[in-house]
């Protein structure tokens, strides 16, 4: 058999046809957006091949599309360690004009079929064909369509991102010898990132460059790290230059502290803002928070930082419909005070200081799972995107992510997805969403379904922010809540979930015309 899956649907080996024998595509303009290809035979066979016609309209314009061939990795649970690994298929790799594969007895053997339009590509729609061939016969044929909305997603994405890469793993992982090859392996992996809508922390090269002017030009970056430095001359000219620019200003950021947990860290954290706003007026501070320590019993965290940060960043699930304070030092859930002190509920608190003008970004990272919706190997793929459209509920601004490559605690990243053992054996994929090409031939990274996901929850977001101008927030807000009632509660439904995107861009198409 062969059949269709969401892009987002993770494919295992034991997979049963879905019943989706074709597969239209709807994407606006200047999008990316895929299916996937599966292929599930009662007997084996080798050298088998794909053949995807063009994606073509009746007036002979053209959709770019690739396949991508989809590596698999194991997957233990820490429910019951002595039972046996699942495979989870993550890596995609872009497949060549001579690719064959070999499909082993009943095992799903899935691909994706991605699609690109640019900023002129015609709206309307589009079809194409693929076969699945052996040798010079046909073994099956479908048909694919695709809808292309008559509306255009900008390349300055709605959803401010930040992200890290880390310099030493490329190095370490790709063989790198000097410090020009590593130079330039970090570029590829920046602009990557960039094609999937994220902006890595650091630039390619010191802000103080003339080089750097082209990345902070760049529409695609929606923001960057100024480094926090020891020496006041090196701020000082860090602000002379950027203040030249109010889009530089609007896009950087300073970073001086990640994840108070004391007391001592948030006055830490107070003297380095004290020193910034000296140093580099009308400073924005990012500080990635998830407990709320016992400010000595006279206020919260939140509170605390009010007038300190300009750039609110928790965990996505301090969002949950219950305030959610803990006391690191003493270990225990702390709500119940906080409530007695009169604060109001977290998510409420964080839309006021949206609405008094500082950002609100979230994060995740090895922490929350299940129920919550995180980017882990083997959690369901709608979880990657639906992350996004609960970002819009909440009036969240950004989305930042610690990692993109943490590679330290393992030796094969295409074997071993345990990237963050010292915190625990079964988080899978945390920190990771990129894989080394050097493995499968290619010079720079390779994506996974799973970053797949996450540039289109980006470009949702894109629809999100675009139908609630041209909507309302309240028709907008509307069909979000069919699909999310909170951070912990949302559909786990590929079909309902795509059933009301593809509502939301008829009803923006419908009223851009």
């Amino acid at each position: 058999m062969v059949w269709f899956e969401h892009s987002f649907t993770k494919v295992l080996k034991d997979s049963e046809y879905s019943g989706k024998d074709t597969y239209k595509i709807y994407m606006a303009k200047n999008e990316y957006e895929s299916c996937q290809y599966v292929v599930r035979l009662k007997q084996p066979e080798y050298d088998l091949r794909l053949e995807l016609s063009p994606f073509t309209n009746k007036k002979g314009d053209v959709i770019d599309a690739v396949i991508l061939e989809e590596y698999y990795l194991e997957v233990s649970s820490y429910l019951d360690i002595s039972a046996d690994y699942v495979e989870y298929p993550d890596p995609v790799v872009p497949v060549g004009d001579d690719y064959t594969f070999n499909a082993d007895i009943d095992c799903a053997v899935p691909f994706m079929i991605r699609l690109h339009t640019t900023k002129d590509t015609p709206a309307g729609d589009y079809s194409a064909v693929i076969k699945l061939v052996s040798d010079n016969s046909v073994l099956f044929e479908n048909k694919i369509t695709a809808h292309v909305w008559d509306f255009t997603y900008s390349d300055s994405k709605a959803c401010t991102t930040a992200a890290g890469i880390s310099y030493g793993d490329i190095k370490n992982k790709h063989n790198i010898e000097t410090n020009e090859e590593w130079d330039a392996m970090y570029v590829k992996y920046y602009e990557f990132l960039l094609d999937y809508g994220i902006s890595a922390y650091d630039l390619p090269c010191n802000i103080l460059s003339a080089e750097a002017d082209k990345y902070m030009n760049d529409p695609r970056v929606t923001s960057f790290k100024i480094p926090y430095s020891n020496d006041d001359h090196t701020i000082i000219a860090y602000y002379e230059k950027l203040k030249t620019n109010p889009k530089w200003m609007e896009k950087g950021y300073f970073y001086p502290l990640d994840e108070p947990t004391s007391p001592d860290m948030y006055y830490k954290l107070e003297g380095k803002i004290m020193r910034l706003d000296k140093l580099f007026p009308e400073n924005q501070v990012c500080v990635p928070f998830f407990v709320d320590p016992i400010m000595y019993g006279e206020t919260d965290a939140v509170e605390y930082m009010k007038e300190l940060i300009d750039i609110w960043c928790p965990k996505a699930y301090c969002f949950e419909d219950k305030n959610i304070y803990y006391d690191a030092a003493n270990k225990k859930d702390i709500s119940k005070e906080y409530y007695d002190m009169g604060y109001k509920p977290f998510a409420q608190r964080m839309n006021e200081n949206r609405k008094s003008g500082d950002k609100v970004w979230w994060y995740v990272c090895w922490e929350p799972g299940d129920p919550y919706a995180n980017l882990f190997v083997d959690m369901a793929g709608i979880n990657h995107r639906i992350l996004f459209w609960q970002q819009k509920k909440y009036n969240v601004d950004g989305f930042l992510y610690w990692q993109v490559n943490h590679w330290g605690s393992v030796k094969d990243p295409w074997t071993d997805m345990s990237t963050v053992k010292w915190i625990n054996d079964f988080v899978y994929g945390d920190g990771s969403l990129l894989y080394n090409g050097n493995k499968v031939g290619i010079d720079g990274p390779v994506a996974s379904l799973r970053l797949e996901a996450v540039r289109d929850g980006i470009e949702d977001f894109e629809l999100l922010t675009m139908a609630q101008s041209a909507l309302g927030e309240k028709a907008t807000d509307k069909i979000i809540s069919k699909c999310i009632t909170s951070v912990s509660k949302y559909t786990k439904d590929g079909d309902k979930l795509m059933k009301y995107r593809i509502q939301l861009g008829n009803k923006l198409e419908k009223a851009l015309k």
